[in-house]
């Protein structure tokens, strides 16, 4: 029986149950996890909004427990997911929790502690360490339990509001009913339920705001630029840290790059929203950097949010719980190396490097920046893991060396 079946019968729960599986085994990783069911959804108009929401929080759930109790059933890993990480019932969980967690009373009202408990009970073989395969890479200076944990969870939706426009932002999301929390340490930082729609208020479209996690937000902390310097921001992305960098100091010379033009083009289109120019917008290798090609000055300061494993934003992507390979690790730190030695040259004298990952791995972040250290004429000025895993936020790591 097709799934289209399903779609046009009454939703009872064992229909859902199915379309759920069918879903997932249908899924390869080889995408993000969010277009496929973005891709999958728009085939399947049939499917109210209200079904979709459940049937992907089901799903993305399912892969929040990674690589745990593998040998148990789909249907069984599919509950216990969406039991740990539910924090209420609804149908469709309530029945399969009646079916596949047998003598598991759902009681709500307990902390995900006591839930994680309770599960051990029913599966012995359940083992936080398998939910993050890769927990032996997790640096020591991240409390591992509270960051697996984390993983369980959505993580909040976060905005950086420009300074000027706090008011029009605010006044706009009580118009529209959107409920948002200000974070304590500064107004301007706030967060939302992920699955609020922000793309579609005025304020976004004129560029009064930039969509930035939290723990992203902070990094600018570790800048310090100051008027008319010359700064690069060289793995520049969809441009998040060169705009919080040019309103921290408006009177900068900003030159960006990255690898990906379709990337540059979004940041074009950022910039242009913000009101913002650039002295050099370039694309280009930095494993293969050829200096005489670039027209490339000294900068007074560089910022290096360098290609990682993203480990630190998992939680937005569970799917790489279940794919990622170890191996992999040691492949990025290696570039991550490359990168960095090739971009030093252009940095003058007494004047900072930013490195920055979205990482968990101590192979990434301090064991790189040590490896910089040592081979390079920079020290190390500040380090710090970014912990956005007890605030709903991801978490990164961040350095400040000195040439």
């Amino acid at each position: 029986m097709s799934s289209m079946f399903y779609y046009l019968c009454p939703m009872r729960e064992d229909r859902q149950l199915h379309n759920i599986l069918d879903i997932i085994s249908n899924y390869s990783t080889k995408e993000p996890l969010n277009r496929y069911l973005k891709n999958h959804f728009n085939v399947h108009r049939e499917m109210g909004s209200r079904d979709r929401r459940q049937v992907a929080d089901f799903i993305y759930n399912f892969y929040r427990i990674g690589r745990a109790i593998p040998e148990r059933t789909q249907e069984e890993r599919i509950t216990v997911g969406n039991y740990l990480c539910a924090d209420s019932p609804s149908p469709v969980l309530q029945y399969c929790i009646s079916k596949f967690l047998k003598g598991i009373d759902a009681d709500w009202q307990i902390s995900q502690g006591e839930k994680i408990n309770k599960i051990k009970i029913l599966y012995p073989d359940f083992k936080l360490d398998d939910v993050f395969h890769q927990s032996t890479h997790i640096s020591e200076q991240i409390n591992k339990e509270s960051f697996i944990l984390s993983l369980l969870k959505q993580p909040k939706l976060w905005i950086r509001v420009r300074r000027k426009f706090l008011k029009e932002v605010t006044d706009e999301l009580t118009k529209e009913n959107i409920s948002f929390e200000a974070s304590e340490e500064n107004p301007l930082t706030i967060s939302f339920v992920n699955s609020s729609k922000l793309n579609k208020l005025k304020s976004y479209e004129n560029g009064y705001f930039e969509i930035q996690d939290w723990s992203s937000q902070q990094t600018i902390n570790y800048f310090k630029p100051n008027p008319n310097e010359h700064w690069w921001d060289a793995c520049a992305g969809s441009g998040g840290k060169s705009l919080m960098l040019y309103d921290a100091e408006p009177l900068l010379h900003l030159t960006v790059s990255d690898s990906r033009e379709s990337i540059l083009k979004n940041l074009e289109e950022r910039f242009r929203k913000a009101g913002i120019r650039t002295d050099q917008s370039f694309q280009t290798d930095l494993t293969n950097l050829k200096p005489q090609t670039l027209n490339l000055k000294e900068f007074d300061g560089i910022i290096a949010d360098v290609p990682c494993t993203g480990s630190g934003t998992w939680a937005r992507t569970p799917e790489w719980l279940s794919v990622f390979e170890e191996k992999s690790i040691s492949s990025y730190s290696d570039l991550q190396k490359k990168i960095v030695s090739n971009i030093i040259p252009f940095l003058k004298m007494n004047c900072p490097l930013i490195y920055i990952t979205c990482s968990a791995f101590k192979e990434e972040n301090e064991e790189v920046v040590m490896w910089i250290k040592n081979k390079s004429q920079l020290n190390i000025v500040e380090s710090a893991y970014i912990k956005g895993y007890d605030k709903g936020g991801d978490t990164m790591f961040v350095a400040r060396m000195m040439k």
